[in-house]
């Protein structure tokens, strides 16, 4: 496989990966899961609401530096990724695998999502419900954002404190607090730390069936967090269909996104294909 060819690859995992989402991964142990305690309390509730919420209220808009590195089964490689995001405005993320190089940019804005191939002049530009249907969950930009933010949200609703409040609620003494919901016959497990901190997301078909997870290390003075690995697998949960680590190397918190580039800017002669045309160009990276 040519460079070209796995970089537009890895930009395209990227893109669905963050829209649910490298060879390193924040690993965790996957030992049984303890006896669930109920909440002491609603008030137990909401004050892990609001401490949780308490580390993203001054978040606004920031321009940073990440390192991407990106699994496609024996396939991998890994890329500088300029990125540009504002709170409920939009986020860019612009490929560079080589100094001075710009393959790939991809825009999330809160109706669609953008793929531009520099190198080849094509593009793609599909809305979430059609990203949502390769994904095999739903989720919107709203979503995407919490994900890139390590933000708790309430499947098919929002990241807002009441619909979170709205959860199911779980507290393990000593360990981890839980906030479960359920969409479209999927469960969405979210685990906190004892700081309110989110150090896990999955999306479970029957309760035990992997079809996405993220796991966050976080920072306590950085938002974004400092590391995060988004992984897709396959309809059985076994196989990985692919992983992304991303690692924030240098991060700008702006008060403002006046200077940053949100809006997809595509040239006119660039030629428009689908999703599944890409999907397809790419399907032999398996073999």
């Amino acid at each position: 496989m040519n460079t070209n060819r796995i970089v537009l690859s890895g930009a395209v995992v990227l893109s669905l990966l963050l829209s649910a989402c490298g060879t390193k991964k924040i690993r965790y142990n996957d030992e049984k899961a303890p006896v669930r305690v109920a909440a002491v309390s609603l008030d137990e509730k909401k004050l892990v609401v609001g401490t949780h919420y308490a580390h993203y209220d001054d978040f606004i808009a920031c321009r940073a530096t990440v390192q991407a590195e990106i699994a496609l089964g024996a396939k991998s490689f890994s890329s500088k990724v300029n990125l540009q995001m504002a709170k409920g405005q939009g986020i860019k993320l612009s490929v560079v695998p080589f100094p001075l190089l710009e393959a790939v940019r991809v825009w999330f804005t809160p109706s669609e999502v953008v793929i531009v191939d520099v190198i080849n002049g094509r593009y793609v530009q599909e809305n979430y419900a059609t990203l949502s249907e390769h994904l095999g969950f739903a989720l919107d930009y709203s979503q995407i954002e919490a994900l890139i933010l390590g933000r708790v949200f309430a499947p098919g609703k929002s990241s807002s404190k009441e619909d979170i409040k709205s959860l199911e609620f779980t507290h393990v003494p000593n360990e981890y607090y839980q906030f479960d919901g359920q969409l479209r016959g999927l469960d969405y497990q979210f685990r906190l730390s004892q700081f309110s901190k989110l150090e896990k997301f999955q999306v479970l078909k029957n309760k035990q069936i992997r079809l996405f997870d993220a796991q966050y290390r976080m920072v306590s003075t950085q938002i974004p967090p400092g590391e995060a690995t988004y992984t897709l697998y396959g309809n059985m949960g076994a196989k990985e269909r692919g992983s992304l680590n991303l690692q924030w190397r240098r991060v700008e918190q702006l008060g403002n996104a006046d200077n940053l580039q949100l809006t997809p800017n595509i040239k006119s002669k660039y030629e428009r294909i689908t999703l599944d045309g890409i999907l397809k160009m790419i399907g032999g990276i398996h073999e």
